[in-house]
């Protein structure tokens, strides 16, 4: 269990991301950035590499959804076109055309939609399956750690980190691996058909993201920053409502 390993057995000397409560304001602003965290994005691997023939399949089923979504508009316009020429050329099988397009469209969207199923089914079936491992190893880990531990540590630091903590890299390993794989998939196979149509239109359109990229980092980083804030105040709710009710039952 490296991953815990290092969340915890740190702590124990005060330091790592369990440290002592006085001590953080100031362990926060140094391990809360966001290039930070994503040092410990390898201590998942183990976990990922306990299902990757599921992961896999997971992935073809997205490369199959994004290409068969890229199929689509290209059907639509094939078929507004033909539609055209048909109505301009005055022919009297339109009717025909239409049934064979409402087809090859109504198919090829049945098909992507069984796929975009099986995608979310199994990439996030394995983040719950990966969720269920790593809440037992820090269970296990928990029980590993001397009295000392607990005594610096709060309780709604741990509660926090063993709730609302998991859940985010639980949506990281779910969501967050398979919304990036369909993106890059779709853009690549937006960006062929693109330039097939139109090279000087594909130059154009591809500005505007650029621009949105740089965007998006800048407010990821933010979004990051005050997500570690929104973390240490539940710490602090939950330590705070533990010790009460803790009271109450003493007085």
């Amino acid at each position: 269990m490296p991953f815990f390993n290092r969340l915890f057995s740190k702590g124990v000397a005060g330091k790592g991301l369990c440290h002592e409560n006085e001590n953080m304001q100031t362990n926060s602003a140094e391990l809360g950035g966001f290039s930070d965290a994503r040092k410990h994005l390898p201590a998942l691997i183990p976990y990922l590499k306990r299902y990757q023939r599921g992961l896999l399949i997971g992935v073809v089923c997205v490369l199959i959804t994004t290409s068969t979504g890229n199929v689509l508009p290209l059907l639509v316009s094939k078929s507004m076109n033909h539609i055209t020429g048909l109505m301009e050329n005055k022919t009297t099988n339109l009717e025909n055309h239409l049934g064979w397009f409402f087809l090859a469209i109504l198919g090829v969207a049945i098909f992507s939609a069984v796929f975009r199923f099986l995608q979310r089914y199994i990439l996030i079936g394995i983040s719950r399956k990966i969720e269920v491992d790593l809440r037992n190893d820090l269970f296990a880990q928990l029980l590993r750690l001397p009295p000392a531990f607990f005594q610096r540590m709060t309780t709604g630091d741990i509660v926090a980190r063993s709730t609302n903590d998991m859940n985010q890299v639980r949506s990281m390993l779910g969501p967050g691996l398979m919304y990036p794989v369909n993106s890059v998939f779709t853009m690549l196979f937006a960006l062929a058909g693109m330039i097939y149509l139109s090279p000087l239109l594909t130059l154009i359109a591809l500005f505007p993201p650029l621009v949105m990229a740089f965007g998006t980092n800048r407010l990821a980083k933010t979004l990051h920053d005050r997500f570690m804030v929104v973390q240490e105040q539940y710490s602090k709710i939950s330590s705070r409502v533990q010790e009460n009710l803790t009271g109450i039952r003493v007085i």
